[in-house]
């Protein structure tokens, strides 16, 4: 019953550790060609592989192999972002061994056999030496039976136990065989797909130490630095802020000036315009003007005329006199109709010299119309400031010289127009002189008509038709003469005006001239102070700059020291952390070593146990055959 027990048994263990280690096999083996398929990442990034690894494992059933899967995922999980995972701890061949191959239960197979076999002896012999009596003979003979029986049994049970022991060894080794072979290729796998060496390890705590002490060194670094250039900053905003404040009067300045310029630039357009208004009368008024002195003389003629009728009325009375004087007036207006036509030619001249005049005006126009263009490209520079200070400096030159110019041409249209004046005036007195000089040569005639009036009494019958048909002629010469008198009576008050406006405008545009040039040069003087404080402001700012070069050549220096030292830290750290590896690995391997000679020392008195327990059965046996 006993042996059925102990088979049972054995039946039991070895069909459940051969489901479980052959489910793990299983795993293995679906698991192993899509292993195959992955390849490490180049790129040094292992959360792309874990997730596949994973979702691998998410298809297959609930193993060991599952479990080991899952706790390895759920550490990288939590791990932070430069940590390194060892993998030895996780998917090392002697973990997957001792977990896969479930070596807690395969490693007690064998003993539990054997203890139910050393069981089973006792039992046996408990049960055989139960029955023994020696008080009587008949029970003592069926007490031996027992006993024999019970030997038996406790003999079977040991023989049997140490048997199953065998047999669960070698099962062990076979299956363990087998189930070694498949580890051995996925935990190399896995280590190729996710460990991380120790050199690595190495570097990435000796890089997050390096981390560490760079952003020390930073943070030291950019103490000093925002130190070091704190006073160079405040001194920038200051200079920054003196710089601001300059152009900003210097703006203020430049659009009074544009505000001045364009009131007389406003002005001067009102002057063109009644420049223009009146340049339409000037002709008339400036004819008028030259002809001022002569209307004296055509009021004489007309006089004259009138004379002239009066003597005709009268030489109806004495033919004589009226004859020669006729004649004489005859000649006289003759030579009056050559002088007109010298007057109107005379005239014509006035009036292509106010073409010139003319022309002059519209010129002047266009250097007005020029100057607000120069104007509003001021206005243009201005806005450009600093970076256009040279171009300004030459406009304003420019401007100047375009004043001057402006200044130059007002003085010569008043030289030409004092010229014209003067002309007109020697031109009306030698008219005036060559006219007196007409009538004392007419008087003179009159008197000599008187001889000749006696001579042609006796042609004045011939000449009364011819003077009747003259007279004729003449009366309509004199309405077109008062007509003419008439014209050139409002001629000669529109030229009035003109001569009263051009004197009002003379002196405002002297004064707009002086203004100007008082304007441009104030201008220039603040010009010139802003361009000197500037210069100022520019050599402190270069001062402040090399101030900063020397500090940022110290700073240079300081920060190739502390790099000096940082490399040499670095360097002595590096050799502490080696020489304590070193160590380790030394003691690693020293204690590795000393389990290995304890676990020598532990086989040898295992086996001299077996030893003593194969020969105390030996004698056991013996002394049973006996």
């Amino acid at each position: 019953m006993f042996l059925y027990f102990q088979f049972s048994l054995f039946l039991v263990m070895a069909v459940w550790q051969f489901v479980r280690i052959h489910r793990e096999i299983a795993v293995m083996n679906q698991l192993k060609p899509k292993l195959l398929e992955l390849n490490r990442p180049l790129d040094g990034s292992v959360y792309e592989i874990d997730q596949a690894i994973h979702n691998l494992f998410a298809q297959v059933k609930k193993s060991k192999y599952k479990e080991l899967w899952e706790r390895y995922y759920n550490r990288v999980s939590q791990k932070n972002e430069d940590e390194r995972i060892n993998v030895e701890p996780f998917f090392g061949f002697d973990v997957m061994y001792h977990h896969m191959g479930y070596r807690t239960l395969m490693d007690m197979g064998a003993g539990i056999h054997v203890s139910l076999g050393v069981l089973g002896t006792f039992v046996g012999l408990s049960v055989g030496l139960a029955q023994l009596h020696v008080s009587d003979t008949e029970m003592l003979r069926s007490g031996i039976d027992s006993l024999i029986n019970g030997m038996k049994v406790a003999f079977y049970t040991s023989v049997w136990g140490v048997l199953l022991s065998l047999i669960w060894t070698m099962f062990d080794r076979w299956i363990s065989g087998v189930l070694e072979r498949n580890i051995d290729w996925h935990s190399e796998r896995l280590d190729f797909l996710l460990s991380t060496d120790d050199e690595e390890l190495f570097l990435n705590r000796l890089e997050k130490l390096s981390r560490h002490q760079a952003d020390h060194l930073k943070t030291l670094l950019t103490d000093a630095l925002e130190r070091a250039m704190q006073p160079i900053a405040l001194s920038l905003q200051q200079s920054h802020g003196s710089l601001q404040q300059a152009f900003g009067q210097l703006h203020d300045q430049f659009a009074q000036l544009h505000e001045g310029m364009e009131t007389q630039a406003k002005l001067l357009e009102s002057q063109i315009e009644l420049t223009k208004s009146t340049s339409a009368d000037v002709t008339s008024r400036l004819v008028d003007e030259i002809t001022g002195g002569t209307q004296q003389s055509i009021g004489k003629f007309s006089e004259f005329v009138q004379q002239s009728q009066v003597l005709h009325s009268e030489m109806m009375k004495t033919i004589e006199s009226f004859t020669s004087r006729f004649a004489y007036t005859e000649e006289r207006q003759a030579m009056t109709l050559e002088r007109t036509e010298k007057m109107f030619a005379q005239f014509e001249k006035m009036a292509a010299e106010l073409e010139l005049m003319k022309e002059s005006y519209q010129k002047t126009a266009g250097m007005m119309n020029g100057l607000g263009e120069t104007f509003y490209q001021l206005q243009q520079l201005t806005k450009d400031q600093l970076p256009v200070q040279q171009e300004v400096m030459r406009s304003n030159q420019l401007l100047a010289q375009k004043y001057d110019h402006l200044a130059e041409q007002f003085t010569r249209f008043n030289a030409e127009v004092e010229t014209q004046y003067s002309q007109l005036l020697e031109r009306l007195v030698h008219a005036s002189s060559s006219l007196s000089g007409s009538f004392q040569t007419m008087a003179n005639k009159f008197e000599e008509s008187l001889r000749i009036q006696k001579e042609s009494l006796h042609d004045s019958q011939q000449l009364l038709g011819d003077v009747q048909s003259a007279v004729a002629a003449l009366s309509p010469l004199v309405s077109e003469l008062r007509e003419t008198f008439n014209r050139v009576r409002e001629l000669k008050e529109q030229l009035l005006k003109m001569q009263e406006a051009q004197k009002q405008l003379l002196p405002e545009l002297v004064q707009l001239r002086t203004q100007t040039n008082e304007t441009v040069e104030e201008a220039l003087q603040t010009t010139k102070v802003y361009m000197h404080e500037m210069t100022e402001q520019i050599a402190t700012l270069q001062q402040n700059w090399a101030m900063t070069k020397e500090q940022l050549a110290k700073i240079t220096e300081a920060l190739h020291l502390s790099m000096k030292d940082f490399a040499e830290n670095i360097d002595s750290g590096l050799s502490k952390t080696y020489q304590h590896f070193d160590e380790t690995l030394t003691k690693a391997v020293q204690e590795v070593s000393g389990l290995v000679y304890q676990f020598s020392e532990v086989q040898n008195d295992f086996i001299e146990n077996m030893e003593d327990l194969v020969d105390h059965l030996d004698k056991w046996k013996a002394g049973a055959s006996t």
